[in-house]
């Protein structure tokens, strides 16, 4: 899961202009919203300031025959998915 959420944090912080090695040391990473789907392989896109998560495979079943056909939108603006 802190996969996905820093890789949510460096695509919003592109989005906002905010270069991460500009961060200062002391910033604490935190969780700004839970992903509703655990998924991993998963592609990704940024389209009118939202990040869209697409497909991939269920986390729990990594090495499973199957792979997801929902995709999840994150809203910086709202905080949610």
């Amino acid at each position: 899961m802190k996969t996905y959420l820093i890789f949510a944090i460096l695509i919003l912080c592109t989005l906002l202009g905010i270069s991460v090695a500009n961060l200062p040391a002391a910033e604490k990473w935190h969780v700004i919203s839970e992903l509703p789907t655990l998924r991993t392989g998963f592609a990704t896109a940024v389209v009118d300031g939202k990040i869209y998560l697409i497909g991939g495979t269920p986390f729990q079943n990594r090495r499973g025959p199957y792979g997801l056909s929902t995709i999840e939108v994150y809203d910086p603006k709202t905080n949610s998915w």
